[in-house]
């Protein structure tokens, strides 16, 4: 255990976003009651005959919805404001907590002394007793904090149920009218306001998709009925559709692991194609809601394994990452927004990856692939097209957002700079898809692959899978000490991307004193052929600490070059 901690590792949940939460529902009860007090006021003209009388059903109906609604904002608001007060009740708890886990550290860091082995028998026990102190508490924090939580989102679960029972009533009814210029007002009031639902969505065959799937008896059923609307909907009407549906439902609908056939884990393609679907079309921001419904999955693809979900990291170390928008969200890759230096690679060990997208980026062919293969969506998402082994495409969707840490820097990969767009949408897509395209052979024989599901999925592999997943050709694999200066030279003519992968290689440093990185993929960036020996320059993909070394050392402590076509 590392120190110090500070209450909010300790406690995570942040109470301001319940207090906008709460100042968020009171405004929309506000905006309710103050349609209700309109439709008294329209319901008590004097209006006489059939179609006043038409009218005056409809309003009745309408006001009907909006006051269930207001009851459902305020009730919603009371919750979410009792469940932020008890948060705000723990700040003082969570301090005293991450103090007395401080005292701890230290009393313990004082006794073990400089070689962290001065403790003895009596001392073990006393840290024992410490150690069984501090963890109460821990235990005692969370589980108030889970307690508060927890109670939120039973109740508003239960106003969800309420939400999805409520729908807008049509136009009024003229059917009965017998006055043909009143049925023809009347009508052409209902016009217009089934235009305004329809607009929105809230058409016959969105509520009719939305009963269906809501009642359907089992998760199989749901997801054939959602696979046939992302189909048959638009975009407006699927943004409906899934705002109406029950949460649980909606969750187990889509959730990967819900049956082993049929489009469950054993076909991730058939997974794909759902979320494709549903990607390409609906609002962001109804997207964002179905990615937190499905927490370290695809939309937002899990970013490191053995750790909680995001914003529920609780070590003293941990990053805390939030899902935060690409720096240039909403606009297209072009070959010029290219950049290979946008390369940086971070806290995931993607080096096989980065590597690749530089020396493909580095080469107008490749800039012009790279920026081919992303097209921006008109409802903001972008699909990166990647390829299986065989060259067949495989269009992933994407959204336009990235881990983050909580001091705001990239966690995978570079987060600064108005360039660096393509290479962590290149990323994502892949941690996005590593399960399904890692269900092919290996590029090349003999090489494991990891078939984790999302970012963990990228921590190790070979710069060769990613160059035929990217490129949609198979690359070719030089042996380094086999490479000649002929080959070299060739290379450099045809303006191929190559990679040199170093593999269990004896400890070596360049002339400048670099150290060349183990178990590591470096981009070849040039040959110096006026130096003598000519100097292989080697781009590391952190961005820093490149190597340059003679022909001759690179041949021998370097293992095999990958050429791209």
């Amino acid at each position: 255990m590392s120190g110090p901690w500070t209450w909010d590792l300790v406690l995570v949940a942040e109470p301001e976003g319940g207090h906008q939460a709460a100042g968020g529902f009171a405004a929309m009860a506000a905006t309710a009651e103050g349609i209700t007090h309109v439709i008294e006021k329209l319901d008590r003209v004097a209006w006489e005959g059939e179609a006043a009388e038409a009218y005056r059903a409809y309003l009745s109906e309408l006001r009907t919805v909006v006051l269930k609604t207001m009851a459902v904002a305020e009730d919603s608001q009371h919750a979410t404001v009792g469940a932020t007060g008890t948060l705000d009740a723990l700040r003082n708890p969570a301090t005293e907590t991450a103090e007395e886990l401080n005292r701890f550290q230290a009393a313990v860091d004082q006794m073990n002394g400089p070689n962290n082995d001065d403790l003895d028998f009596v001392e073990l026990t006393q840290v024992a007793v410490m150690r069984g102190q501090a963890t109460q508490s821990l235990a005692r924090v969370r589980g108030q904090k889970d307690e508060a939580l927890n109670l939120l989102t039973d109740l508003v679960k239960a106003q969800e149920e309420t939400l999805l029972a409520l729908r807008p009533p049509r136009g009024p009814d003229a059917s009965k009218i017998s006055d043909p210029a009143e049925r023809a007002a009347v009508e052409a009031l209902s016009g217009e306001v089934n235009q305004t639902l329809d607009k929105s969505g809230d058409t016959t065959r969105a509520r009719d998709y939305a009963d269906k799937i809501n009642q359907a008896d089992n998760d199989y059923a749901r997801r054939l009925l959602l696979l046939q609307a992302a189909d048959d909907l638009t975009a407006e009407e699927l943004d409906y559709l899934l705002d109406h549906l029950d949460t649980d439902a909606l969750h187990n609908a889509l959730a990967t692991d819900w049956m082993p056939f049929g489009g469950g884990p054993e076909d991730t393609a058939a997974q794909r194609e759902l979320y494709n679907k549903l990607a390409g079309k609906v609002d962001l921001d109804t997207l964002n809601g179905l990615a937190d419904q499905l927490p370290e999955d695809y939309w937002h693809p899990n970013p490191y394994n053995d750790v909680p979900g995001l914003g529920d990291d609780l070590s003293p170390d941990g990053n805390n990452l939030s899902w935060q928008p690409l720096p240039d969200a909403g606009k297209p890759v072009t070959p010029d927004t290219i950049d290979p230096n946008d390369v940086q690679q971070r806290g995931l060990g993607d080096c096989h990856l980065q590597a690749t997208l530089y020396s493909l980026a580095s080469t107008p062919e490749g800039r012009q692939q790279l920026a081919d293969n992303i097209q921006l969506n008109p409802n903001g998402t972008y699909t990166v097209t990647l390829y299986r082994n065989d060259g067949t495409p495989v269009p992933v969707v994407v959204t336009p957002d990235t881990p983050v840490q909580r001091n705001g820097a990239g966690w995978q990969s570079t987060y600064d700079g108005n360039q660096a767009n393509w290479v962590q949408l290149y990323e994502k897509a892949l941690a996005q898809t590593n399960a399904e395209l890692s269900q092919q052979p290996s590029i090349e024989s003999g090489h494991g692959q990891n078939e984790n599901r999302g970012y963990p999925g990228l921590n190790g592999g070979f710069p060769e899978e990613d160059m035929a997943r990217i490129t949609g050709e198979r690359p070719e694999k030089v042996d380094s000490p086999n490479v000649t200066d002929d080959q070299l030279r060739q290379f450099e003519r045809d303006g191929k991307p190559v990679t040199v992968t170093i593999l269990g290689e004896d400890a070596y440093k360049d002339p400048n004193g670099t150290n060349l990185v183990n178990n590591h993929v470096y981009s070849l960036e040039r040959v110096d052929w006026s130096t003598n020996p000519p100097t292989a320059h080697l781009r590391n993909p952190w961005g820093s600490e490149h190597i340059a070394m003679p022909l001759n050392d690179l041949r021998e402590h370097t293992t095999y070059m990958t050429v791209g076509k």
